[in-house]
């Protein structure tokens, strides 16, 4: 079952803390994200769901306060997010502190994760950058926003797929890897879509 699968279950669940104490919720699941490791070969849905679960409801907090965050995130405050962001890329770079990067979920609990902090920095720099640059439409971030959820929710399968068998043809690699699970997913995200139409959303998420 696809880590995607869980947030699509808890929409619910999301729809009631986007109206009621939502900065509380997000301040809980981001610590979550960030004091634990993802799971060994991500293949504990449960474990996955819960260490980026963070960054769902970081969305949610974005999306229902964007005025507010960005009249607020100007120039020093962005330098100032530049500057933790490259911190903590050298925290994990270099290991200040004793840091030594360990995978599992079970075995990181309560251990701080500079990686993880580092890339809600940066979600939230790329994001702050998108919504200020980007006024007119864009036709593959539009494409990209359309197909986004069932890319997430089928391209789990495919990297089974490709753990599992391609890589008895060939050696893994970065490029083998976005190449063929990318362009696998999002060949069959865009047939079911087209298949189902407005039904596409009960099996896919989008």
């Amino acid at each position: 079952m696809p880590m995607i699968f869980l947030f699509y279950i808890l929409a619910p669940f999301y729809k009631i803390i986007s109206n009621r104490f939502l900065v509380m919720w997000f301040v809980v699941f981001f610590l979550v994200s960030i004091f634990t490791n993802r799971p060994i070969g991500n293949l504990n849905p449960l474990f996955s769901f819960l260490h980026f679960s963070g960054f769902y409801v970081f969305g949610i907090l974005c999306a229902k306060n964007k005025e507010w965050i960005i009249s607020r995130a100007g120039y020093l405050f962005v330098s100032l997010c530049l500057v933790l962001y490259l911190g903590l890329d050298f925290w994990f770079a270099f290991g200040f502190l004793g840091y030594q990067e360990k995978y599992g979920f079970i075995d990181n609990i309560g251990l701080f994760n500079p990686v993880q902090a580092a890339r809600f920095v940066l979600v939230f720099l790329v994001w702050r950058f998108l919504v200020l640059n980007l006024n007119q439409s864009n036709l593959f971030l539009a494409a990209m926003a359309k197909y986004s959820f069932g890319l997430f929710f089928v391209h789990g399968f495919f990297m089974l797929f490709y753990l599992h068998v391609t890589s008895k043809y060939f050696s893994p690699g970065i490029l083998h890897e976005i190449f063929i699970v990318f362009g696998l997913a999002l060949g069959v995200t865009v047939l079911l879509k087209s298949i189902l139409q407005k039904r596409s959303r009960y099996v896919i998420g989008c």
